[in-house]
């Protein structure tokens, strides 16, 4: 269960190994976002980074909210994030549309920032962003150094 060891990670983390929350990052891109926005629901930490992330995994096929039981529900909880966000999406990402970070990042308490690179698709995200990518997270630290 992905939650389950997301929460195990987190708890190593902070029990085990003594991080302090406040130092604690999660990333998740594409499927890998559900995780990081859970945890981030849930959980005190430094900030969120999605990358490539979508609003529930059913409506990657649908805009309709078809199925009840629709798996990773982000769009349902990223609006319980305490900590500053970053989404970062491709404008020409054929598997997870652009529309789905953007409603993300609306959603999305603040501090926030987005990151929409024209041309990036769903796994070239990172190499066609270049420094945007880079610059991004760079200011996305500063930004968590200043709170």
């Amino acid at each position: 269960h992905v939650y389950g060891d997301t929460e195990a990670a987190y708890q190593h983390l902070v029990r085990d190994r003594g991080v302090p929350p406040d130092r604690i990052i999660a990333y998740g891109r594409s499927v890998g976002a559900g995780a990081a926005v859970d945890l981030a629901s849930r959980r005190p930490l430094a900030g969120l980074i999605v990358e490539s992330g979508f609003v529930t995994a059913f409506r990657v096929m649908t805009r309709l909210p078809l199925l009840p039981f629709d798996k990773f529900r982000n769009i349902d909880k990223i609006g319980q994030v305490r900590c500053p966000v970053l989404v970062m999406h491709g404008e020409a990402d054929e598997i997870v549309p652009l529309w789905h970070g953007q409603r993300l990042f609306q959603a999305a308490p603040s501090p926030k920032r987005l990151l929409a690179v024209a041309g990036a698709h769903h796994n070239d995200f990172m190499w066609v962003a270049g420094e945007r990518y880079a610059g991004a997270l760079r200011e996305f630290e500063a930004l968590l150094r200043g709170r």
